[in-house]
């Protein structure tokens, strides 16, 4: 095998760092929003396991939004 031939191939622009940020940005947010709502879900005297299941549920479902082959903003603004 050629190594030179391999190293003169071009690889494409797969991960763009700016839009990486706002995921970034959406996932600290949330994951900090619920350990909020885990605190406040036992002065409510919620049951705090469905709760934060139902939170780290709903922050699969937003990220696995936000991968899918979509348009960014489309799939951002989801």
């Amino acid at each position: 095998m050629d190594h030179a031939l391999l190293a003169a191939g071009e690889f494409g622009s797969y991960i763009n760092g700016l839009k990486i940020l706002p995921v970034v940005i959406v996932s600290v947010v949330w994951l900090r929003l619920m350990t909020w709502v885990d605190k406040d879900s036992q002065d409510a005297r919620m049951p705090r396991e469905i709760v934060n299941g139902i939170n780290l549920g709903g922050w699969a479902i937003a990220m696995a939004v936000m991968l899918m082959p979509l348009s960014f903003i489309a799939a951002f603004g989801i």
